[in-house]
């Protein structure tokens, strides 16, 4: 028997979850230290492998990929000034 939500089948929400807790877990290891904020990247990276390959992965992956890359990667860090003798 196929049990149904709001039209939907439970893989849905699985993958709901399972994405939020991705993007959750990429979003804390983004501000840690330098070795233990690659954490946040191999979330993001692993989670279309962890259930069915489909075309909401692909969307999803890149999306999430994207929003990796600006979080973590483009944020701008100021100079420090120069030592004055």
């Amino acid at each position: 028997m196929s049990y149904r939500v709001l039209g939907v089948g439970v893989g849905v929400f699985i993958l709901i979850v399972l994405w939020i807790c991705a993007i959750c877990l990429a979003f804390a290891f983004s501000k840690a230290k330098r070795p233990t904020s690659f954490l946040g990247f191999g979330c993001i990276f692993l989670s279309p492998f962890l259930d069915n390959y489909t075309t909401v992965h692909t969307s999803s992956f890149l999306v999430s990929i994207i929003f990796m890359v600006i979080e973590h990667w483009a944020v701008s860090k100021p100079a420090k000034p120069l030592k004055s003798y």
